[in-house]
Formats: structure tokens, C-alpha cells, sequence
């Protein structure tokens, strides 16, 4: 309330009577479009009364031959003011056409010992193409322009009946879609006008993109996934991007990292090598890994000598990076990554010192105790360092 101090904040609640309260209210499969079994649908019961309820049995009612049911033990409880899952439906697309039937839960409840779930389903088999070359834009040819990569898709009706476009969007704003017209109608076998799509590259040409076309129509929801990329690899270490820090390292010491490439891309990705110029740094090929499977060094995983080494899409190589302390001081340079035209840097820093580190006593023994009583031993470093350590 503007000037009188309060704010009023509406609230809605619903009374629910002692009983058993379904939840969802009806089960609708939609469209199923294939002979594939559907996703599950949970179905819950919120027991709304004071006694604790048992399930005696659930059965389908109705044309069920294409239900899948899988109900909880018989003798479920349903406890007073707790909502349980009963029953996980699903349905199998085998024949074409709308069914509807019901599932049944019979119970020893006082207050209503029935309770019906209805549940509906249209089998309609068939599809939408589309050319996917005409989804993935390729920025590499950007160089940081701000452009935009305009392409078109045609859609392909391949339903037994007519396809009525509804309408369009896309979930991220990088992308964008034009030339759509609402209520577009297609046959059977027919296609529609082209429909314009946009990534507006503008300062996002390097990384990789996705985002989903989502078109309503009067059959099935149509969701195409777009996707904008660079042609570069992903390199990290521990799931950052990559920068390579050794910390100080004592005279003749060796230390490694791990260094993962991956490629985002959905096109292969030719890397023509990896090293770096600073003399006492050694790059070393793993492994190569594709779905989470480990090829080792096997013969898809094998470099060439000169480094050479392709990844296809969503596969990862692993190196091992070394430093080895032969001259003291600090060292400053790059991990470098080589393509066909282009070179990408990753910081890389060590630093050698002199000396060494001695603990007195060299073995710690402690006095016999007893329970709740603290035994304290104090240990003493030397350092021949010429730099402070932490």
C-alpha cells in the first residue's frame, strides 16, 4: 500500500478433505511419434487422512495394451499427510491412433476406496527433417567481426498428415530466427519455405555455442539444436583453462602437469603440435580418451613425430608436461598449441633455487599417553635456501 506503510501480498491455498488425492489429475503421453517406449510419468497419492492407508492392488482399465505399469509392492502404506509414489506409467507406440483408459488403485481407505487415474495417448508415427549442416555455424573465418551467420532450413514433413507450423523461438540470444510464418501449412512429403537462422557472432566468434530451435506444431513439438563453433581445442589443467605453474623447483628436480586437450567442436579438429620453447620443457603424449573409454597409446592415439595429431568431436588427449631445474633463477613462457594458421599461447612459469631443506629430528617418537592428554614434539627446519620459503 503506496504511502500507508503495508504491503499486501496475495496468497493462494487449496483445501484438500480427508481422502486420497491423485497427483498428477490425468496422465497425457501427447504424441508419440515412434514405436519407442515413452518416458515414464510418476504418479503420486497424498494421503489427506488421519489413519495410515494400504494399497491393496493397481490394474488398468480400458485399452492398456500398449500401457507399461509398474507399481509399488502391494501392501504399500500410505501414511497420513505424506504424498507417495504408487505407480510409474509409460506407453509403447506400437499401433497408431488415440487411446485413453485408466489405472485403477484400490485401497482399504474409508474415505474412498477407489481412485482412478485417467490417461490419454495419440500414436502418430513419422518425423521432420532438416538438412544439420544448416544448424552448425562455423566462426573460425570471423576473426573477432561482428558479423552475422545467416543460414536457412527447410523442413521436411514426413507425418501421414499435414503439418501446421505454429510458431518459433530459440533459448539463447546469441541466435535468431526469421522468415517464419505462422500457420504454415505442409503436406505430407512436402517441405516448407526456407526459415532463416541467425548466430550474431558480434565478440562471441571464438568458443563453442548451443542453443535449441523450438517450433510448436499442430502434430508434435519440433526442438533442433544449434550450434556455433570455432574449430579450436579446449586446453585445461584440472578443469581450468590452462596455465602452467610450477612454483619453485630445487636444483635437477623434474615436475609435471597434466594437461587435458579437448575438442567442443562438432567437426574433427587437426592439431599440428604441441610443445613449448623453453628448453628444459618436455611435452609427452598420454593418451588419447573418446566417450569416457581410454585408447592408451594405441594406434589411434599415436601422434606423429612432428606432434600432429586430430581429435574428432568430444574426444580428449591428455599430456604430460615436465619441467626439469637445470639452471637456477626464474623461468617465463608459453605452452604452445599449433594449427594450420594460427598459434595459441598458455602462460607457463617455474622458478630454480639452490638449497635445501633439513628436519631435526629426522624421526619423531612420542612419549606413551593416555586418553585426553595432548603429547607435543617439536620439529625444527633448516633451510639453505636463499629466498624464504612458505
Amino acid at each position: 500500500q503506496a504511502g500507508g506503510g503495508g504491503l499486501i501480498i496475495p496468497v493462494a491455498f487449496q483445501g484438500l478433505a480427508g481422502g486420497l488425492h491423485r497427483r498428477p489429475e490425468r496422465v497425457d503421453f501427447g504424441v508419440l511419434t515412434s514405436d519407442r517406449v515413452s518416458p515414464p510419468v510418476s504418479v503420486h497419492l497424498l494421503n489427506s487422512g488421519a489413519a495410515p492407508v494400504v494399497v491393496k492392488r493397481v490394474r488398468a482399465e480400458g485399452e492398456s495394451s500398449g500401457l507399461v505399469l509398474n507399481a509399488r509392492a502391494q501392501g504399500l502404506v500410505l501414511q497420513p499427510g505424506v504424498e507417495t509414489e504408487v505407480v510409474e506409467l509409460a506407453f509403447e507406440g506400437k499401433v497408431q491412433g488415440k487411446a485413453e483408459g485408466e489405472v485403477v488403485v484400490l485401497t482399504n481407505s474409508t474415505g474412498g476406496p477407489v481412485v482412478r487415474i485417467p490417461w490419454s495417448v495419440h500414436v502418430l508415427h513419422g518425423s521432420v527433417d532438416y538438412d544439420r549442416a544448416e544448424t552448425v555455424f562455423d566462426t573460425s573465418a570471423q576473426d573477432g567481426r561482428a558479423e552475422r551467420i545467416v543460414k536457412e532450413i527447410v523442413l521436411t514433413n514426413r507425418f501421414p498428415v499435414t503439418l501446421t507450423l505454429l510458431n518459433a523461438k530459440v533459448s539463447d540470444s546469441l541466435f535468431g530466427v526469421g522468415n517464419f510464418a505462422s500457420g504454415t501449412e505442409v503436406a505430407p512429403g512436402e517441405s516448407s519455405p526456407p526459415i532463416s537462422l541467425q548466430f550474431n557472432a558480434g565478440n562471441h566468434s571464438r568458443g563453442t555455442f548451443g542453443a535449441e530451435l523450438h517450433i510448436s506444431t499442430d502434430v508434435t513439438p519440433l526442438s533442433i539444436p544449434l550450434t556455433a563453433f570455432d574449430r579450436m581445442l579446449r586446453v585445461e589443467v584440472q578443469g581450468e583453462p590452462a596455465r602452467l605453474e610450477f612454483g619453485a623447483l630445487g636444483f635437477g628436480e623434474t615436475r609435471s602437469l597434466e594437461v587435458v586437450v579437448s575438442n567442443p567442436n562438432p567437426v574433427a579438429v587437426k592439431m599440428v603440435g604441441i610443445r613449448s620453447p623453453l628448453p628444459h620443457v618436455s611435452v609427452k603424449l598420454s593418451s588419447v580418451q573418446s566417450g569416457g573409454h581410454s585408447e592408451g597409446k594405441g594406434k589411434k592415439a599415436k601422434a606423429r613425430k612432428d606432434g600432429m595429431l586430430v581429435l574428432q568431436p568430444g574426444q580428449q588427449a591428455t599430456y604430460t608436461v615436465s619441467v626439469r631445474a637445470s639452471a637456477e633463477g626464474d623461468a617465463e613462457g608459453s605452452l604452445e598449441v599449433h594449427y594450420k594458421d594460427f598459434v595459441e599461447r598458455f602462460p607457463l612459469s617455474y622458478s630454480v633455487v639452490q638449497g635445501s631443506l633439513a628436519l631435526t629430528p629426522a624421526t619423531v617418537k612420542f612419549e606413551p599417553g593416555f586418553p585426553g592428554r595432548v603429547v607435543k614434539k617439536a620439529v625444527f627446519a633448516k633451510s639453505t635456501y636463499p629466498r624464504a620459503l612458505e
